[in-house]
């Protein structure tokens, strides 16, 4: 992870997060790329990475009704509620 707004996370602190968390990228960001998020969610054993396609930075804009389902489908997971 790059420093900054990350702050010090490390791979050790990564891996100890045992919540569930969900990871959304566009997969043509720049500012925060992909690789990088995929790295992190890797080490998160209750992680879900979902790339957003044809989107960038700010794929909640850019493709907001996919970005509203992923994270509505996820948060459905978490609370055990079917589709």
């Amino acid at each position: 992870m790059t420093r900054g707004r990350m702050g010090n996370l490390t791979k050790e602190t990564l891996s100890k997060v045992n919540f569930p968390t969900l990871f959304i990228t566009g997969e043509q960001d720049a500012r925060t790329p992909p690789v990088l998020v995929k790295a992190a969610q890797e080490l998160m054993p209750k992680s879900k990475l979902v790339n957003i396609p044809n989107s960038g930075h700010s794929a909640f804009l850019e493709s907001h009704q996919f970005f509203n389902r992923e994270m509505l489908s996820f948060l459905k997971a978490v609370d055990g509620i079917a589709d």
